[in-house]
């Protein structure tokens, strides 16, 4: 069974599936489901999709790393990750690979997590913590790692305006125009339905506080907050400098905020 999963329009990842479980696939396609294309040919001009035969098994045996962290090696085109409950070795040069996780959504959504945040980086994109908002034009990000309030800012809205409360993709366009991307990747909320695209109009670094402030953030303090929530995990100068480049141009194209906020803060006073 083949599973094509795109985000941000051009970012695919083909999940070939051979299994006896009677769960996974079923879990598989409820989690996918707003971003599962079908076996059409994609256009010649598109990107060339991630090729990955995926199986799955108990714990990863032998793998480097404790608990939730994830090895990462990079070595002659080849790119390999792993955790205690998956591993993946991808081909960069012909994007195949091949992956072993635990039989259950989570293990499988964590490894579409690394993957995907390793394939947007040569797009001109990043997978960003964040909580996105959508209105009819634009979108709003909150941004910050587990604990900031993300999931607390997105409960404020409607269902159907939120692109994650977790992980939302940021790519550029023709390196002028930022724009976000619904993602399969949630937090505390349940997953919401629907696969949004909005320009970025104001993105917001967030920090609760007692009373509600807000203050512009400079050009440096933007990359630099911006490189710090970024999903992101193989040091390698080449990739680095292409998330460097990104975060440099993206802070560029909208206008970025300190954004002190009290729980009990309400939608309508968030600028967005």
């Amino acid at each position: 069974m083949k599973y094509r999963i795109c985000l941000g329009k051009d970012l695919r990842v083909i999940l070939s599936i051979k299994t006896e479980n009677k769960a996974i696939i079923p879990a598989i396609k409820e989690r996918y489901r707003d971003f599962l294309e079908s076996a059409s040919p994609v256009r010649a001009c598109a990107p060339k999709p991630l090729q990955i035969d995926l199986g799955f098994s108990g714990k990863i045996d032998n793998c480097p790393v404790a608990g939730h962290e994830v090895a990462v090696t990079l070595k002659n085109n080849v790119l390999f990750f792993a955790r205690n409950d998956f591993a993946v070795e991808i081909n960069t040069k012909k994007m195949t690979g091949s992956a072993q996780a635990s039989a259950n959504i989570y293990s499988v959504d964590s490894l579409l997590r690394v993957i995907f945040s390793w394939l947007s980086t040569g797009r001109g994109g990043f997978l960003i913590h964040s909580a996105g908002i959508a209105s009819v034009n634009h979108a709003s990000l909150f941004v910050g790692k587990t604990g900031a309030g993300k999931s607390t800012i997105a409960k404020k809205f409607a269902r159907k305006r939120i692109l994650s409360d977790e992980l939302v993709l940021v790519k550029l366009k023709n390196n002028k125009t930022s724009f976000a991307y619904s993602t399969p990747f949630w937090g505390e909320l349940e997953q919401g339905s629907g696969n949004l695209e909005r320009k970025i109009n104001r993105v917001y670094f967030l920090n609760k506080a007692p009373a509600l402030k807000m203050e512009q953030t400079g050009a440096g303090e933007t990359v630099k907050k911006l490189l710090a929530n970024t999903l992101f995990f193989i040091r390698d100068k080449k990739i680095s400098g292409k998330i460097l480049e990104t975060a440099v141009r993206t802070a560029k194209t909208a206008k970025f905020y300190n954004l002190n906020f009290p729980k009990n803060v309400k939608a309508g006073e968030l600028c967005i």
